[in-house]
């Protein structure tokens, strides 16, 4: 979508968005601008209308639909997280000082900052579904309303019977 519109706006187009951005603060538009890049639209009955931006051409709206609806998404992760390492250190042979790879033990490195909010940290998604008061009476960690579950859960413990805390309830 960001391509289309950036194909096509040209240099008067950007320009004229940029001074209507900035109108809202200062007050002031490009009528020049406006009367060429602008057709007016009536919003209602009452004489009221609006200034749009012209279509590069009649059917745009339309075209910019089906390209879009034929776009395949996919995201290609180009990044392995962990793999080994290829640790070099220096070390003097024969009084020389020598860049040599490491070849004992096996080393692992992570690649990638794993502090971040990635898709490769665990998601947590609440599910609410409504269930009879006899499920929620067998379960009633999982009711989410606080003020009922702190209630409910307090009855139990004082030894209160199901069939008194549905009549409390």
């Amino acid at each position: 979508m960001d391509a289309i519109v950036i194909a096509c706006a040209n240099r008067n187009i950007v320009n004229y968005l940029n001074n209507e951005s900035a109108s809202r603060k200062a007050k002031i538009s490009r009528h020049d601008l406006q009367a060429i890049l602008c057709d007016k639209v009536r919003t209602d009955d009452k004489g009221n209308y609006q200034w749009r931006v012209k279509k590069p051409w009649d059917t745009f709206t339309q075209d910019v639909y089906v390209a879009l609806e034929n776009i395949i998404v996919s995201f290609k992760q180009n990044l392995r997280v962990i793999n080994k390492t290829s640790n070099y250190y220096w070390h003097y042979e024969n009084g020389k000082k020598v860049l040599v790879k490491q070849v004992k033990g096996d080393s692992w490195a992570i690649r990638k900052t794993m502090h971040k909010d990635t898709v490769f940290g665990e998601v947590n998604l609440r599910k609410v579904k409504s269930v009879s008061l006899n499920e929620a009476l067998k379960n009633p960690q999982f009711i989410v309303e606080k003020d009922l579950k702190r209630q409910l859960l307090s009855l139990l413990q004082q030894n209160f019977d199901i069939k008194k805390i549905k009549k409390i309830l």
